[in-house]
């Protein structure tokens, strides 16, 4: 059996040419030079344009990496234009096949940058030119890469909230058609940058203010790389290249339709019963392999899988990558890798269509060549999963003996709403389903359009963000109707300690990187409730009409139950209160406690919440009027007024006296002091103390010990007999 993958032709190649350039879905491997290289644009920092150090040995290294992971084109800083050996390093990205785009802005505008630009144009180099920086020379700028379309697109980086919309409204028809944004990733969502909501209400509003114009523009997010991801430390490797540990291959392998791509991280038993279910598939070993990437597993997987594929060597296509970590991970933290682990599997893998597995899944005999016969009609197809309960599941669970009805247990709303599905493309946003716990997908679609992100340093979303891709390119998707079982992961194998809500918690951090790439105005109003900052939520409350007969009577409603639960649960105010007497007194004492101390209470619980609610909005509005008005006008005003009109005066008037002033201070005292009180402190004072009065007073305190000991005595004996004091004994007996 056959594959005939049918890639659709959009114009991207490996290499670009002309206007493919605009191509949607580039990958750029985004090269940082040294911190001491001096930043011209200003967005080098926010857009990862600087690491630690960057000498000649270590770019060539990168350029390699690049080359090693298949990407397109090498995205330079800005300075990268001044460094002294750039035309060498153009060179060399050419000779390993790799394009290069310098990241340019009118800040950069100077007598020689025009002719620089044109040289490298003549290079092949393209040019990412940064945008927020409006005047003449950004006009000449806009000039110049009208004159060089082929080899230019254009990018804000947004970091000033307001001036993005009107700036963008006011940009050329030929800017807006190559118009990307860039919103730097912010470690806590500070003011600092915007906040997701920001985000999605200025692009709305940008498009609206567009539209006025009469222009057309459609909202992008960044060309070709990652949003950088500040937590990332700057030693993480984020393009392994792996060679395997262990492998085993058939006779014939170069007709290897499907990879099965397993990503692992300490889960040795399960890991072995999914390897013995593949191995037992009805298709031909010679058209599957297995790559199983250990993501640093420490509980002897790797010893284990070299006893378990000894009996397959030479049967069997298996590869098995150990990717190893510097620093201990635990589940939930900011170490997880899978999707950079899956990666590393592609670059291992010869097969035209690649199954992403979890290493917890288990597949039927027939499903691999299934798969084959259906990815004819599709290009994307995702596992039906059922989850088996945590009785059945372990190293040695069958497939074949699973029973569907009894041994497994439905899934939430989300999925089981997707699972009953009949068409996977009709649903609403149909890419947020995708998940690759057992998702497959063409091997020239996945390279042709991105890969999985490497900035995704949390569980979730590298999956989603994959599938936004391949929606957005028009790929097929089939929710297969062959069922497959997850296995029960055990409570050290979840991301999120089976808890709900640190589920939510990670997965908001890892859906604020995946809008950030994509900016998709219905990506944000479906998550819009993970994406909005909890410190920052505002809730519009809904208008009340005081008018209303209905009002006053629903403000009745809730006093008379205020009232009837505080007569029925309130005790009285003091416990040693009892109701004695006889009945009018009883009366009076019930009607008090239960009836006028309550709504007393409550009065004065009213009346103290409307007094600080008035002194706190008095406060407010005294501190603007503070700020606001009286700030500016010292600042504004008066300090100007008196650093540039009062200072100068008197330092022009006082300067005779100070003059006069500092001869007598320089000229009389110090040499007073330093000839006269000085010598008289150390030649005459200090002496005196030092060797006459500090050693006769220390004898006259040895001398009057006699005299003084009956007094510590009758002291002592005080504090301890009378004033019950615990001393000790005294070092003078």
């Amino acid at each position: 059996m056959q594959l005939e993958v049918r890639d659709r032709n959009l114009g991207i190649g490996s290499h670009f040419q002309g206007r493919e350039i605009e191509a949607e879905f580039c990958r750029f491997y985004f090269l940082p030079f040294a911190q001491d290289e001096v930043c011209i644009c200003g967005y080098c920092g926010e857009t990862g344009g600087r690491s630690e150090d960057k000498s000649g040995e270590e770019i060539t290294a990168s350029l390699k990496r690049a080359k090693d992971g298949q990407y397109q084109a090498v995205v330079f800083p800005c300075y990268f234009l001044n460094h002294p050996k750039s035309h060498q390093i153009v060179k060399q990205c050419h000779d390993l096949g790799l394009e290069v785009v310098l990241q340019v802005s009118a800040k950069s505008w100077s007598p020689s940058f025009h002719d620089k630009l044109i040289r490298l144009a003549q290079e092949r180099v393209f040019f990412n030119v940064l945008l927020g920086f409006p005047g003449d020379e950004e006009d000449k700028l806009f000039q110049l890469m009208k004159d060089q379309a082929d080899y230019a697109y254009y990018t804000i980086v947004g970091t000033h909230p307001r001036k993005i919309p009107k700036y963008v409204a006011s940009l050329p028809h030929a800017v807006l058609n190559d118009l990307h944004f860039y919103f730097p990733l912010d470690p806590i969502e500070t003011k600092r940058m915007f906040i997701t909501p920001e985000i999605n209400q200025t692009l709305r509003k940008t498009a609206q203010l567009v539209r006025k114009a009469g222009k057309s523009l459609r909202i992008k997010g960044p060309k070709g790389v990652d949003v950088f991801e500040p937590h990332i430390p700057n030693d993480r490797e984020l393009e392994p290249s792996l060679s395997p540990l262990i492998e085993s291959a058939t006779e014939d392998t170069s007709d290897v339709q499907v990879s099965v791509i397993i990503p692992a991280y300490n889960c040795r038993d399960y890991l072995k019963n999914v390897l013995r279910h593949i191995f037992k598939q009805n298709l031909d070993a010679n058209k599957y392999e297995v790559i199983v990437v250990d993501d640093g597993s420490d509980d002897g997987t790797q010893e284990e899988l070299l006893k378990f594929i000894a009996p397959f060597q030479g049967v069997r296509n298996f590869k098995y990558l150990f990717f190893s970590r510097l620093t201990p991970r635990k589940r939930g933290d900011s170490q997880f890798r899978a999707g950079i682990a899956r990666n590393a599997g592609v670059k291992n893998a010869k097969g035209k269509v690649y199954l992403f597995l979890d290493s917890d899944m288990l597949l039927p005999p027939h499903y691999l060549s299934d798969l084959i016969e259906k990815m004819t009609d599709y290009d994307v197809i995702q596992g039906k999963r059922l989850f088996l309960n945590e009785d059945v599941s372990n190293e040695l669970t069958s497939y074949q003996l699973v029973d569907p009805e009894i041994d497994t247990y439905p899934e939430d709303p989300y999925w089981a709403q997707f699972q009953a599905t009949d068409d996977w493309n009709k649903l609403h946003n149909h890419w947020k389903y995708v998940c690759t716990h057992s998702l497959a997908v063409k091997a020239a679609d996945f390279k042709r359009l991105g890969w999985f992100r490497k900035t995704f340093l949390y569980y979730g979303f590298e999956d989603v963000d994959l599938g936004y891709r391949l929606a957005k390119d028009g790929c097929r998707f089939l929710l297969n109707d062959v069922e497959i079982y997850h296995l029960h992961p055990p409570p050290s194998q979840s991301e999120y300690n089976r808890s709900p809500a640190r589920r939510q918690m990670i997965l908001s951090k890892t859906c604020r990187i995946f809008f950030h790439h994509s900016l998709d105005d219905s990506a944000f109003q479906d998550f819009r409730g993970m994406l909005a900052p909890s410190e920052n939520m505002k809730i519009d409350m809904p208008a009340i009409n005081t008018k209303a007969t209905l009002f006053w009577l629903t403000q009745l409603y809730h006093q008379f139950r205020w009232r009837l639960m505080w007569f029925l649960f309130h005790p009285a105010p003091k416990a040693t209160v009892r109701l004695t007497g006889g009945l009018t007194r009883r009366t009076l004492q019930l009607i008090y406690w239960r009836a006028i101390w309550p709504t007393a209470c409550w009065i004065y619980w009213r009346i103290k919440a409307i007094a600080n609610w008035t002194y706190w909005r008095v406060y407010g509005l005294t501190n603007l009027f503070r700020w606001r008005v009286i700030g500016n006008l010292r600042w504004r005003v008066l300090m100007p007024f008196y650093w540039k009109a009062i200072v100068p005066i008197y330092w022009q008037v006082t300067r005779p006296f100070r003059f006069i002033a500092g001869m007598i201070y320089g000229k009389l005292l110090l040499p007073f002091y330093w000839k006269v009180i000085a010598n008289i402190y150390h030649k005459a004072i200090r002496p005196l103390y030092g060797k006459v009065l500090l050693p006769v007073g220390w004898l006259l305190f040895k001398l009057t010990w006699p005299i003084r000991k009956p007094f510590h005595m009758i002291s002592y004996q005080y504090r301890k007999r009378i004033l019950r004091q615990p001393m000790e004994e005294s070092k003078a007996h």
